[in-house]
């Protein structure tokens, strides 16, 4: 059994994994957490493992899983009441639409972002990445409008976050960003007296890898759209390092596809062929990479989908009663609340029916145990068809019934008890033995009524239980319904 100090440790790794791009070790990992977490109502973390998930998908290439992902943490958040997690799924929506130049959209959920970080979080250490990450988006899509005085607002918050908690891989997409922004103003002072520390800044950036080449690519079309080519150069001689000592084929492809267009921006044509050439060489290598990464790829797909299959499959077995295939207790134990608490919130009236065989020992006895559970398979697929759309079904266990409705007065009470008494006396299941008829038969109570916040399902359960023993008491075979009062 994994437990709490081991599925946190187990996040740990599987966050590692998704940072370092080794997406199949974190998918099985992110399922276990899920798993575990929603099981033991560890909400916080499994709304975290499943941003990961997300984050895992958009790395393998699916956005739309992704943003599905994503769309089912903020509902699971919303649903769980998970305070400062939201704004995991808000940062990674908005993200998605500003690379699609959708800021609109972005800052929305940007700001959705900001309201649950500032509602929920106090900055620490452990936090401080979010913020800046936060307020970094907020500032991007505040300069895309040419709102500079809001940019530079959340430009400074954080900066005030990088500083305080010594986060260098943010200090060169900060001044970049910052850049762009008197670029777009037309600052030449500003941008001639920064531009030197910016290169510097990219020089000593390598920190911030995974997004590390996105952020030379912006500062060298930069730099090639002002011509700075002497910047440019001490730019792409600090590049080329990093690209060889990590051997990465992508960083090399990219490296030389800036020297294309710096070479054919200086006209220098027999350096722009040798950058086409080292270019194609480096391209062929990383295809043949993309290739392989594709195939992994489909492999972890394969493997997310299986894993999520056999989840749900899990928790399906878990909640249904092997016997009838209707859900059972545990299911109700997490159904209840959910129903009872959407009935206050939306002044519905909240109903419990309990059912319980008549006689069923007897049936048992005289026909033995095979038809016994033929028996309750039949009342269970009865009262589930009887019921229908207003509510759901429960097997407590023997011959017990539970029923709970959503907005359901006396009239649909009585028609569903009237019509399984009749139902069954219709099906006419021998119990010769019985006390009550020479058919199978059922007692039933019913409770309804207007739930108030300081009640739960409990009260409303225990009257339903009071009314079968009454319709027992009358003689079974009948029904007793009654509004439920204090």
């Amino acid at each position: 059994m994994v437990g709490r100090k081991d599925i946190n440790e187990l996040y740990q790794k599987a966050y590692a994994h998704v940072r370092n791009n080794h997406y199949e070790e974190a998918v099985t990992m992110l399922q276990e957490i899920m798993d575990y977490a929603e099981r033991s109502g560890e909400h916080y973390l499994c709304a975290r493992a499943m941003n990961s998930l997300g984050v895992t998908y958009s790395g393998i290439g699916n956005g739309l899983m992704a943003l599905d992902c994503y769309l089912r943490g903020l509902e699971y958040t919303m649903q769980h009441k998970v305070e400062g997690a939201a704004h995991y799924f808000y940062n990674n929506i908005g993200s998605r639409y500003q690379e699609l130049g959708s800021y609109e959209c972005a800052m929305q959920y940007f700001a959705l972002a900001e309201l649950d970080l500032e509602t929920f979080l106090t900055l620490k250490e452990e936090n401080a990445l979010n913020f800046i990450v936060t307020y970094m988006n907020l500032a991007d899509c505040y300069r895309y409008h040419g709102s500079y005085e809001r940019a530079e607002k959340y430009f400074d918050k954080a900066r005030a976050v990088i500083d305080k908690y010594n986060v260098k891989e943010y200090v060169f997409p900060l001044e970049l960003s910052i850049m762009q922004m008197h670029v777009d103003r037309k600052d030449e002072a500003f941008v001639k007296e920064h531009m030197p520390e910016l290169v510097r800044y990219a020089a000593e950036g390598k920190e911030n890898l995974p997004d590390y080449s996105r952020f030379v690519k912006q500062l060298a079309a930069m730099l090639l759209e002002r011509r700075d080519y002497d910047y440019l150069t001490l730019l792409l001689e600090a590049y080329r390092q990093v690209a060889y000592d990590t051997d990465s084929i992508q960083m090399k492809m990219i490296l030389f596809e800036i020297y294309m267009d710096y070479y054919e921006n200086m006209d220098d044509v027999e350096q722009y062929r040798e950058a086409c050439v080292e270019h194609a060489i480096w391209y062929r290598k990383w295809r043949k990479q993309e290739d392989e990464e594709t195939v992994l790829a489909m492999n972890i797909k394969i493997q997310l989908r299986k894993a999520e299959n056999d989840i749900r499959e899990t928790r399906k077995k878990s909640q249904t009663d092997a016997l009838t295939g209707i859900k059972n207790r545990y299911a109700l134990n997490a159904d209840e609340k959910r129903i009872f608490a959407a009935c206050i919130e939306n002044k519905k009236r909240f109903a419990v029916g309990m059912i319980d065989v008549d006689c069923f020992k007897e049936l048992n006895d005289t026909y033995g145990h095979m038809e016994g559970d033929e028996a309750l398979l039949r009342v269970a697929s009865l009262i589930r068809r009887v019921l229908g759309s207003y509510g759901e079904v429960y097997r407590l266990g023997g011959d017990e019934f539970i029923l709970i409705m959503e907005d359901a007065d006396e009239i649909v009470c009585k028609s569903i008890a009237s019509q399984l008494e009749a139902v069954l006396r219709e099906m006419h299941i021998p119990n010769q033995q019985s006390t009550v008829a020479d058919y199978l038969t059922v007692s039933q109570g019913f409770c309804y009524g207007l739930p108030k916040k300081e009640q739960t399902a409990d009260h409303f359960f225990a009257k339903a239980d009071r009314l079968l023993h009454e319709a027992k008491r009358r003689g079974r075979n009948t029904y007793v319904i009654q509004e439920y009062e204090e």
